[in-house]
């Protein structure tokens, strides 16, 4: 009976320590917390669940399926994203400290719940114009970013005073697309490069800010089909793989057991497919789509992404009216390692303490709408998950000016 017991202790620890997660990536750029960096870009779509991959418009509309791009003038967007918090404390990712830690003087260095938050108002700027049958678009965009504040850390010889962090994630997009219309066919191609910044590394018990960046290219390329009021939409973006050197002055990291003046991640940044379809009933069009993204090519212990996506849009001839709904599913629930540094002698070294994150599906419900002027689109949109563990919501607004009608206001002067 011994015998059967610690063979069945032995394999439960065995088990257990099968469900601890390394880094796959550098801090925030791990699929898990997409759930709280991901932006929903474009205030038109995001105002009706996000739908853009089965319809057209502006530059906005080519950032999931750039055959999405059609333009009769040039115009001109630029866009802000507010992701407000919603109580005292701020909106929290549903992540938990699975064992306690204390720094050199016996301090904790975490203050309660975990606090995130988005920085940058500033979400999405672009151009798109015609030429004959192609319409043309360059982008910048940030279709990620996350601040996390609360991380704190008291100085040495004075446990008094503490020193606080706000490490900072940032994907930076540059977007060239075009796209090209061949009957009821229109097909396009994003060029994309990425750029991931890192400032303020969370790395905990180390008081350098340690800050680099890295960047990937992918593809995009997507079709839209017309079947007279019913559009169908399709588009994949490739996967792209980068490595990451983190280097600090005072540290020395342990890494596959071997002690090195830099920490490397070689990441995988998933692939992504979209489907789409939107039906045009007189002014009211309905609109569907699936999001389907491979986080498990980053790390086998993540689950893939799913968003499925509805939204209803009423055009008016001075307003348009739009609302919508988006479920995105968790990719990972457990326990994964993040790089502590502890000090032993003069030198400080990298060990690992675990977190726990828990499932975090998200359920957003979305309002939005368009004023339509004499220069352009003045665009709002409001998003709000309802998800009990979550608190987060995001108000939008753009303008796009569309010099068509900004010639005629100006003729007409």
């Amino acid at each position: 009976m011994k015998t059967y017991l610690l063979i069945f202790l032995l394999l439960f620890s065995l088990a257990l320590q099968a469900q601890l997660v390394h880094y796959s990536a550098p801090e925030f750029m791990q699929s898990p917390y997409d759930q709280y960096s991901y932006n929903y870009l474009n205030v038109e779509t995001a105002g009706m669940g996000d739908c853009s991959v089965a319809n057209f418009g502006g530059i906005g509309f080519s950032l999931k399926n750039p055959a999405s791009l059609r333009v009769s003038s040039f115009r001109l967007l630029a866009e802000i994203n507010v992701k407000y918090q919603t109580d005292e404390i701020g909106q929290y990712i549903y992540e938990e400290d699975n064992n306690s830690r204390e720094d050199d003087s016996g301090v904790m260095i975490h203050r309660g719940k975990q606090t995130y938050y988005s920085k940058m108002p500033f979400s999405l700027a672009g151009i798109a114009f015609p030429v004959n049958n192609f319409s043309l678009g360059m982008s910048f965009s940030i279709p990620q970013n996350l601040s996390y504040d609360s991380f704190r850390r008291t100085l040495a010889q004075q446990s008094d005073y503490f020193y606080d962090y706000i490490p900072t994630f940032t994907n930076l997009q540059s977007t060239a697309t075009c796209s090209y219309k061949i009957g009821n066919l229109q097909v396009g191609m994003n060029l994309i490069l990425n750029t991931y910044l890192f400032s303020q590394y969370r790395l905990e018990g180390d008081l350098q800010k340690i800050t680099f960046n890295e960047s990937a290219f992918r593809f995009n390329p997507g079709i839209v089909y017309s079947f007279g009021n019913l559009n169908l939409g399709a588009s994949y973006k490739t996967a792209a793989e980068t490595t990451f050197d983190i280097v600090s002055d005072s540290l020395v990291f342990s890494q596959n057991g071997e002690s090195q003046q830099s920490l490397s991640y070689k990441t995988k940044i998933p692939s992504v497919t979209y489907f789409g379809l939107s039906y045009l009933l007189g002014n009211k069009r309905i609109s569907g789509e699936m999001e389907y993204e491979f986080t498990s090519e980053q790390s086998n212990e993540y689950d893939d992404n799913m968003k499925a996506k509805f939204g209803f849009e009423k055009i008016g001839k001075k307003m348009d009216l739009r609302l919508g709904y988006i479920y995105s599913k968790a990719v990972f629930d457990g326990i994964y390692d993040v790089p502590v540094a502890l000090k032993e002698g003069n030198v400080f070294y990298t060990h690992y303490y675990d977190i726990k994150i828990k499932k975090t599906d998200q359920h957003w419900f979305t309002l939005g709408l368009t004023a339509k002027t004499v220069y352009g689109n003045l665009n709002f949109a409001f998003m709000k998950d309802f998800t009990s563990e979550m608190k987060c919501a995001n108000l939008k607004c753009s303008f796009e000016l569309d010099f068509e009608k900004l010639s005629k206001a100006i003729y007409k002067k």
